[in-house]
């Protein structure tokens, strides 16, 4: 299946049990998705450099009931499947969480990049859109209502 959706096995690791770093990340499901995306912008991370991102992705699929995670992807790549219960269709959703080496301009936001010189340009929609499918196949699963497979990934640029 892996080798049908264009995944680089032998670049990848499948796992299950890889803790997010941060101490402080904030739960998928029960908190807004403006604080996640500000989450994520305040631990903007360059291209290749995205440990932290890939494993809050982890955790985030993890919570989400992955049945199956994939780390190490060209990098840092994350990929968590959902297979449902009955054969159906293959979706694949790809997002690229990678900050600019560029500088935050003006005000003094509290989810401004904390990393200097590195930063996310423009309102990056990938965000919004991992966090929502994250949480619809959670809820699609939990009811037993996912028909075939659905992949979520995130990879390096």
């Amino acid at each position: 299946m892996w080798k049908q959706l264009g995944f680089p096995l032998d670049e990848a690791t499948e796992t299950n049990a890889v803790a997010p770093l941060s101490a402080v990340l904030p739960s998928l499901m029960n908190t807004s998705l403006e604080t996640i995306r500000h989450y994520l912008h305040a631990e903007a991370e360059l291209s290749g450099q995205e440990k932290l991102t890939a494993a809050s992705i982890v955790g985030w699929l993890q919570e989400a009931g992955a049945t199956r995670i994939v780390t190490g992807l060209g990098g840092h790549g994350v990929a968590g499947v959902f297979s449902g219960g009955e054969k159906g269709p293959k979706v694949m959703l790809r997002a690229e969480l990678d900050a600019l080496p560029i500088s935050e301009r003006g005000d003094a936001r509290e989810w401004r990049s904390r990393n200097e010189h590195i930063a996310h340009s423009i309102i990056q929609k990938e965000y919004v859109t991992v966090q929502h499918a994250l949480r619809f196949i959670e809820h699609v699963c939990r009811r037993n209502m996912l028909s075939g497979v659905v992949a979520v990934v995130t990879m390096d640029t």
